[in-house]
């Protein structure tokens, strides 16, 4: 069982918001960029894909963009433009917490979460559509994105509203399909999905694994890490 099947996913959502203090105060670039390379691990062993590419390029704008407001010791010049060590250490601890972000975001926070409110409702909507559009891993063909863009959403909306459900559950049980009249209208409506027609959860969504011991010893233990990370180096 993977660590974060361990946890639920408002308890894991928890552990991730007592953490990111920690992360994003600290000013040592060598402590964030083992911290992000935990995440990236921690990411590749609960059977996700690491793309190299759109983290590569995303470092690079970030760095580039430093270096062009040189400051500090002057390393060495490309023609005549001058890469200082301030300003590339500036880039690299910035391009390092943005990626840190991304995946300790990505490992924490889960579309099963709930949270109170309409606010919670709603964005509880948007971190599920998020979710159903990665797993798609939409391509896009730049000649028309608009096309492209508007298929992949009436394919996500499609895939996760309880007209489709009602149709699969139909045809392989024999019964008619759900009717689309009434769940479909509201902000809850469209996340009405197969995974939540299945599992009986509010709101159409998985209601996601439940907390244990070894869980929440795995949480606490995330969080003191980064800690004791933070204040290791005195930062």
């Amino acid at each position: 069982m993977r660590p974060e099947d361990r946890l639920s996913p408002e308890h894991l959502a928890l552990c991730g918001a007592l953490a990111l203090p920690a992360f994003l105060l600290g000013d040592s670039l060598a402590a964030k960029g083992g911290l992000t390379a935990l995440y990236i691990l921690l990411f590749l062993l609960s059977g996700r894909r690491f793309r190299v590419l759109p983290n590569a390029v995303v470092a690079a704008g970030i760095v580039l963009a430093h270096l062009a407001a040189p400051f500090g010791m002057v390393l060495f010049r490309v023609g005549g433009f001058p890469v200082t060590q301030g300003a590339l250490r500036l880039g690299a601890l910035k391009a390092v917490t943005i990626i840190g972000l991304i995946y300790l975001s990505r490992l924490t926070i889960r579309a099963a979460v709930r949270l109170p409110g309409r606010a919670g409702e709603v964005l509880s909507l948007t971190l599920f559509y998020f979710e159903r559009i990665t797993e798609l891993r939409p391509r896009l063909d730049l000649r028309d994105p608009w096309t492209g863009l508007d298929r992949l959403l009436r394919e996500v909306y499609e895939s996760s509203s309880p007209d489709s459900a009602g149709a699969v559950e139909g045809s392989s049980t024999g019964a008619a399909p759900a009717d689309p009249a009434g769940p479909a209208t509201g902000l809850t409506g469209p996340a009405t999905g197969l995974a939540g027609q299945a599992t009986g959860a509010p709101n159409g969504r998985a209601s996601g694994p439940r907390t244990d011991a070894a869980g929440l010893a795995l949480g606490s233990a995330f969080v003191l890490l980064h800690w004791a990370v933070y204040l290791a180096t005195g930062k």
